[in-house]
């Protein structure tokens, strides 16, 4: 009878193995499992906000709106030659629970506005070969705590990569090692190990189980993950804020910069503004977006007074000539909430002042 209980068992998990191995690779079977459903092509289709599932502690719950459709995807996003305005960021401007600042701005100006996500356009410039005769603005949004690591001296070679990743001509000699490395693309998915996170975490029966042991867990004992180390309560919604705001790395609220380090990712910015004015006759307007916890520590730590990265970096900025967009003040003094409690990105409020502004920008630049 034991032998065959543990038959039984071995051939149930063998399925199970084998189902979750297809679903990552099949949406639909993907979906057939999930209380929450994955969308192709969108990363923020999360019933909650991005910050709760690192907890899955029902305390920290709060919906958020569904994603509209990508400005990217729409029929009225041009192509990349034919655009007069470029964009291009992190995941900001590709966060679609609002209308996307894109969009804003191709119905404000009335103008063809293309829309990239990436943090390396120079590199997605020189993959589609692209030339410019007359000179067009490209707006670049960074948040504040991926600045000092993006302009820093580690990673700034690929910010200013124009290699093509893919040059003309060069196409595989041999179909054999094509059809070798699709099958290894398959059998070794680059997404797998978030696909199957979230297999277990928002699955029917294991993602209810998961989450109510998680919420013994905080109630009980305290608990929640080290990713969201910070959180509290106000009587309207719950806050949690990322680990990499509150430590000691250049990301950190906490972090000291020397006016040297300020200084020098500003000359960092203006070498990457002049690189896509040498290359591609683009003009760069740069948006730093404020992270949520330089706008919200008071929440968390009323005490210890903020480094001013934003606006040392700015001032910076104003000697070199560089354009940008200054979101740091207008967000102090919103009236309304410019974060989520539970996500790393902006509400209604925050995209709006952001279009607000940028556009300000735009109109003395010429833009209309």
């Amino acid at each position: 009878m034991n032998t065959r209980l543990l038959k039984t068992a071995i051939y149930v998990s063998g399925l199970l193995c084998f189902y979750g191995f297809l679903a990552i690779r099949i949406e639909p079977l993907y979906n057939l499992v999930l209380s929450e459903k994955k969308q192709t092509s969108y990363w923020d289709d999360n019933k909650h906000g991005e910050l709760y599932y690192f907890n899955n502690v029902w305390d920290f719950r709060e919906e958020i709106p569904p994603v509209e459709p990508k400005y990217q995807y729409s029929e009225e996003h041009p192509e990349l030659e034919e655009a007069d305005i470029l964009t291009y960021g992190d995941s900001f401007l590709d966060f679609s629970r609002h209308t996307q600042l894109s969009k804003r701005l191709n119905d404000s100006l009335n103008a063809d506005v293309f829309y990239e996500y990436s943090v390396y356009p120079q590199k997605h410039l020189a993959n589609k070969n692209y030339e410019n005769q007359d000179q067009k603005l490209l707006v670049y949004t960074r948040t504040e705590r991926w600045i000092p690591i993006t302009f820093g001296e580690d990673e700034f070679g690929d910010v200013l990569d124009n290699t093509p990743s893919r040059k003309k001509g060069n196409t595989e000699s041999s179909s054999l090692i094509k059809y070798s490395k699709k099958l290894l693309d398959i059998l070794f998915y680059d997404r797998s190990e978030e696909l199957y996170s979230a297999l277990l975490q928002r699955s029917y029966v294991v993602g209810y189980i998961n989450s109510a042991i998680s919420t013994l867990k905080f109630r009980w004992f305290g608990y929640v993950s080290s990713f969201t180390p910070r959180y509290t309560f106000t009587e309207d919604r719950p806050w949690l804020f990322f680990h990499d705001q509150l430590g000691d790395t250049k990301s950190s609220y906490y972090y000291q910069f020397t006016d040297d380090e300020i200084k020098q990712i500003a000359g960092k910015i203006h070498e990457f503004s002049e690189d896509l004015s040498d290359h591609y006759n683009l003009e760069l307007v740069f948006m730093p977006v404020p992270s949520k916890f330089t706008i919200y520590h008071d929440l968390i730590d009323p005490v210890t007074p903020y480094n001013g990265f934003l606006p040392r970096l700015f001032e910076q900025l104003d000697k070199k000539g560089v354009h940008y967009v200054n979101l740091y003040h207008p967000y102090l003094n919103a009236d309304e909430y410019v974060f989520y409690g539970t996500d790393e990105h902006w509400t209604e409020a925050g995209v709006s002042i952001a279009t607000h502004e940028l556009l300000k920008e735009l109109k003395e630049l010429g833009v209309q």
